[in-house]
């Protein structure tokens, strides 16, 4: 899961999506990349202003382990500038048997995160864990289900994050073409919010643009819009 960015930093919801989560979604898939198998994605979103590029990159090392590096660069409707780095682990506790893909999959995802402020160096202001749980459901794709713990450094603010999804079909991508994907997802502090998307890729899937929407569904409407391109090697 990515990282929500609390008001005090950011006024509005910012994500810097660290290079494990399963783009464009918030929550992530309990499975791993194999080993020497990597994916850097460029991303972009938009929210009341507010800008945010970043760039992320992860990869299979064995052991049933994906590790992952992200960096962004956000302008805020301030004219603040705000630049994060993340580092990311995710660990696939149990995986499904080959005879049947679809079964069921969990994994454990943790990060680390930095900020820096214009004038400031960097410091450490986030740590985040969470238990993910993934299941097939047959030729309508998987649902994937995501617990865990966040807490903001600084303000020693501590919360439970949460996610549900359900992505489309991924053998669909593999063939060049496009994978509905939709989630809820949020924390114990402020109000959810749901997002649609679509992944398109290449014939032979090594790259990927995807694209989705996001609001708060409840409080003030706050859309958010994200963009991204992947590519696999």
């Amino acid at each position: 899961m990515r990282r929500l960015l609390g008001a005090a930093t950011a006024a509005v919801l910012l994500q810097a999506q660290p290079a494990l989560a399963a783009r464009p979604l918030n929550t992530d898939d309990a499975d791993v990349k194999d080993a020497a198998v990597c994916e850097t994605t460029l991303g972009r979103l938009r929210v009341r202003g507010q800008v945010e590029a970043t760039l992320t990159a992860g990869c299979g090392v064995g052991w049933r382990t994906e590790l992952g590096v992200g960096a962004s660069d956000a302008r805020l409707a301030d004219g603040q500038r705000l630049r994060g780095a993340q580092l990311g682990a995710k660990v696939a506790l149990l995986t499904a048997d080959e005879a049947d893909p679809d079964g069921l999959r969990v994994g454990l995802n943790v990060l680390l995160g930095a900020t820096r402020e214009p004038g400031a160096s960097w410091q450490q202001d986030h740590s985040q864990a969470a238990l993910i749980v993934s299941h097939g459901v047959g030729k309508w794709g998987q649902v994937d289900l995501n617990l865990g713990h966040a807490r903001e450094i600084p303000s020693r603010l501590v919360s439970t994050v949460w996610g549900l999804s359900w992505q489309g079909p991924q053998q669909e991508l593999s063939a060049g073409g496009l994978a509905p994907v939709t989630e809820f997802y949020g924390d114990d502090r402020e109000p959810a919010w749901v997002a649609i998307g679509l992944r398109w890729a290449l014939p032979g899937g090594a790259l990927k643009l995807d694209i989705s929407g996001a609001r708060r569904l409840r409080g003030e409407p706050t859309p958010l819009l994200n963009l991204g391109l992947t590519a696999t090697f």
